[in-house]
């Protein structure tokens, strides 16, 4: 069965703010709601123009000028919000999951997980109100579609961060640590998996997003992903320098990590 299940007294939390239209949000670091709003306030340009292939060259001011226009835009439609659920591991070939129908085959996912006692599953969405402006754009201009589907990409990669920093705060909680985030359709994890994974964490339900015939996400904007955790899973959050303040620096998970705010790191 799954690890994390709330408690009585969650669940009353949750249906008291039901009505409110408030989100309910558990403790950052003690356990992991099983679906939560991940707000995002700003959007990486650098990662924008990469995606635009724009490598380290520098943009010119009317491209620069179209992906903050096109930021702006997807900052106000987006709806970052993700469903989540550990579950302790089996560890087989493949890969099972307790109280799931997931299975991860291949080496690499294998490989991955290889230390990891649990794992924690989740789905993240922009919502289908950025889908809308990118149907809207395809038929107004093809240049503004380009760059908002860059900018929504970027946005949502910022926003699968924030749920993988709920992940690894919750694994430090348990004196254990996280590795980062494996998606379906990385190395040899075939996207075949992707209906079981949504159905592990309850997608369809709690956030709407369903499948296409080729197992893609709608809405586009969304991410799924498996992260391992464990007390000697490699880390995704550092690059070997544990507990240093470099390490923290270079983190892409640092503006959302709940653990430094604490003067803690995830190593430690």
């Amino acid at each position: 069965m799954a690890i994390w299940r709330p408690s009585a007294s969650d669940a009353n939390k949750k249906a008291s703010v039901a009505s409110s239209g408030n989100i309910f949000r558990a403790d950052p670091d003690k356990s992991l709601p099983a679906v939560a709003d991940y707000p995002v306030d700003s959007v990486p340009y650098n990662e924008v123009f990469r995606y635009l292939g724009m490598g380290t060259g520098t943009p010119d001011n009317a491209l620069q000028e179209k992906v903050e226009q096109a930021a702006e835009r997807a900052l106000k439609l987006a709806r970052p919000r993700a469903a989540l659920r550990v579950f302790r591991l089996q560890n087989t070939q493949p890969i099972s999951l307790e109280g799931s129908r997931l299975k991860l085959t291949g080496s690499d996912i294998q490989q991955f997980l290889k230390s990891a006692r649990e794992a924690a599953v989740f789905v993240v969405t922009l919502g289908i109100a950025i889908d809308r402006e990118l149907q809207r754009l395809s038929a107004t201009s093809a240049l503004d579609e380009l760059v908002f589907d860059a900018v929504a990409t970027a946005l949502v990669e910022r926003a699968a961060d924030a749920v993988s920093a709920r992940v690894v705060a919750y694994a430090a909680s348990q004196d254990m640590h996280a590795t980062g985030r494996f998606s379906p359709g990385y190395g040899d994890l075939p996207l075949d998996c992707q209906a079981d994974l949504l159905a592990s964490v309850d997608a369809m339900r709690l956030l709407g997003v369903t499948l296409t015939a080729s197992n893609l996400m709608v809405p586009t904007k969304s991410v799924s992903a498996v992260m391992g955790i464990g007390q000697n899973v490699s880390a995704g959050t550092d690059d070997g320098a544990a507990n240093s303040e470099g390490a923290c620096r270079i983190c892409k998970l640092r503006d959302f990590c709940a653990l430094r705010k604490t003067g803690r790191t995830c190593r430690g």
